[in-house]
């Protein structure tokens, strides 16, 4: 470790003292978002993405489109597969099909780096569930086409250069009681460290407002943009679930939330580069996404000219409502952080007994 780290720690274990109290009203905040839209936007569609991908029904279902993909698109069957499962399924997604599929040596390091910074995206559960009420339907189903067509674009050119390889076919695996409770126990314990990032970004971002820090940061934008929308900016750019600060009541922020969107949060990243212990490249994820995020924010914004409607106008703004509501009484909050404390313990304990045994 070394000394600018500690500084730093030291620094941040002094400004969670000080600023105790908007960390706590900002905790309290995140944990009511986790309850009121993370948990019920996402639990569901990361159980079905994660049962597709056990019994292998992601690969199976591109079968009636083998002779396009070769001879039209002439992508892999399995690199498609993967695509598109990560532009539905949320951000993790593809890098971790990715991670298995270098763990298996089918794909080589660069590739698979490469293809995590394309095969890369919020998914339609996470962009409905969180945006919906600040974007409106339109404007969701716009930032998702966006999104899709910047990365399928970057999928494309990637796969003519790099010459991926076809990949063994798979049989469709049965689905049993075993494989759908483990499925659903770890859905679970994903959410629920997803949940535990956000939290832990929110306190860092709070102690950055109150010390004045994110005041300095956002100079460049407050040129074109209130204190609050270039505040909200900085702050979805490190975890993306800030955007539901926001209201994209112009081209120009629609297109910005298309382009943080694409780009995900240095949040996600972490999450990512975790999950898939450091074998992918960060370097070019972030690169990639860059420059997905300035591909999206043009289609965006290319689409607002087309589809006017698909900015919410601002009688919509005003009167639209905070995305998290909270009591200040409620023990929900303490009662959340101590249950998922307790279930990632859990997991930490079994992880290592597992490690162990091998």
């Amino acid at each position: 470790m070394t000394i600018g780290t500690c500084i730093l720690l030291l620094l941040l274990t002094v400004g969670c003292l000080v600023y105790a109290a908007p960390i706590h009203t900002a905790l309290a905040e995140g944990v009511f978002l986790c309850l009121q839209v993370i948990l019920p936007s996402l639990y569901a569609m990361m159980i079905l993405t994660q049962l597709l991908i056990r019994t292998n029904a992601h690969i199976l279902l591109l079968k009636p489109l083998h002779r396009f993909t070769q001879n039209v698109l002439r992508i892999p069957d399995v690199c498609l597969a993967i695509f598109l499962l990560s532009q539905i399924g949320g951000y993790p997604i593809g890098a971790k099909l990715l991670d298995n599929e270098l763990q298996k040596g089918t794909l080589r390091p660069k590739q698979a780096a490469i293809l995590s910074g394309i095969c890369f995206g919020s998914g339609p559960a996470f962009l409905f569930g969180t945006l919906s009420a600040q974007a409106g339907t339109s404007g969701c189903w716009l930032l998702f086409g966006s999104i899709l067509l910047a990365n399928f674009s970057l999928f494309i050119i990637a796969c003519r250069f790099l010459k991926l390889p076809n990949l063994p076919t798979v049989s469709l695996q049965r689905l049993q009681a075993k494989t759908l409770v483990e499925t659903v126990t770890q859905s679970g314990a994903a959410l629920l460290q997803m949940c535990a990032m956000i939290l832990f970004f929110r306190c860092l971002m709070t102690v950055a407002q109150a010390s004045g820090l994110y005041a300095l940061l956002t100079i460049p934008l407050q040129w074109g943009f209130p204190k609050n929308t270039a505040e909200g900016l900085l702050s979805a750019g490190l975890e993306i679930t800030a955007l539901t600060q926001l209201v994209p009541n112009t081209p120009l922020l629609l297109a910005l939330f298309a382009a943080l969107l694409a780009f995900g949060g240095i949040c996600v990243h972490l999450q990512i580069f975790t999950i898939t212990g450091g074998r992918l490249s960060l370097c070019w994820m972030l690169s990639l996404r860059v420059l997905a995020g300035g591909l999206a924010a043009g289609f965006c914004w290319i689409g607002c000219q087309v589809f006017p409607n698909a900015v919410v106008s601002l009688e919509i703004c005003s009167v639209s409502a905070p995305a998290v509501q909270y009591s200040r009484t409620t023990p929900i909050a303490s009662l959340f952080l101590v249950g998922a404390t307790l279930l990632l313990l859990q997991a930490a304990a079994k992880q290592r007994e597992l490690c162990k045994h091998t």
